[in-house]
């Protein structure tokens, strides 16, 4: 009789154990899951945030028992660049300037080249500035700094005009006239623009390319130059390749993804 109730005792306990046992483990599995899924997430926005962020990615997908392809999905963001400021380095001077020479015009020394009644037809051509701006990108403006004096009380007699060149030869665009000097030492900038035409990286990056400098009036006062530089904005084109290791891409069933960076 006592074995008997013993084993009834037993059973009764067990049957207390096991409920508990098995809601201990649903809560268990329930944490290991949601774990699971919030490690997943975390890996997703990761991948995500490499893949908009990151510049280059690859996506190497991996198709077990079936066959294995690379996908290379290049991205290439849209970004600004500079170039310069540069100087020159070649000149020809026009008639009526004053030390017209590389030196003088390519450092801030206080040692001046001079316009004196030059004209508005006088260009003094510098050019050479050693650009090497990528074959692909594409030109935003381009900025020349000027920096000099004029020595006048007449505010146009300090002004003078620049253009741009390609050939070397010959103005191209509009001629910016009216950049008027101070009569101390200090810069004139004629920035962020594209003077009236268009531009390729050959053009600027050529030897011929350059800008002209005149006087903006036929008067006698000296025009002053002491350096120039040329500084130019572009910008590479946003863009996206598919490299498929075969034209006959598929996806299968029980297709593994393993992500990685390029």
């Amino acid at each position: 009789m006592a074995q008997k109730i013993k084993k009834h005792r037993k059973k009764i306990t067990q049957r207390r154990v096991t409920p508990v046992r098995k809601r201990k483990r649903r809560i268990q599995r329930l944490h290991e899951m949601k774990s699971h899924h919030i490690l997943l997430t975390l890996i997703a926005v990761l991948f995500i945030a490499s893949w908009v962020f990151g510049g280059y990615q690859d996506i190497l997908e991996t198709i077990p028992n079936k066959q294995v392809r690379q996908m290379s999905r290049q991205v290439q963001v849209a970004h600004a660049s500079t170039a310069g400021p540069s100087v020159l380095t070649a000149i020809t001077a026009g008639a009526s300037w004053n030390n017209a020479t590389v030196a003088r015009f390519n450092t801030n020394d206080a040692s001046y080249a001079d316009c004196t009644g030059c004209g508005t037809t006088g260009w003094t051509k510098l050019t050479a500035f050693g650009f090497s701006i990528p074959s692909t990108a594409t030109i935003n403006s381009i900025t020349v700094l000027t920096n000099g004096l004029a020595n006048s009380n007449t505010a146009a007699n300090r002004d003078f005009r620049v253009a741009l060149s390609k050939d070397g030869t010959n103005t191209v665009g509009t001629t910016q006239i009216d950049q008027r000097f101070a009569k101390t030492d200090g810069n004139v900038t004629t920035a962020g623009i594209l003077w009236d035409t268009t531009w390729n990286p050959a053009e600027v990056n050529a030897t011929t390319f350059g800008v002209f400098y005149a006087d903006d009036d036929s008067t006698s006062f000296a025009l002053q130059f002491d350096y120039v530089t040329i500084t130019i904005d572009y910008s590479t084109a946003a863009d996206a390749t598919w490299v498929v290791g075969s034209a006959d891409f598929k996806i299968y069933q029980d297709t593994t993804l393993t992500f990685g960076a390029g």
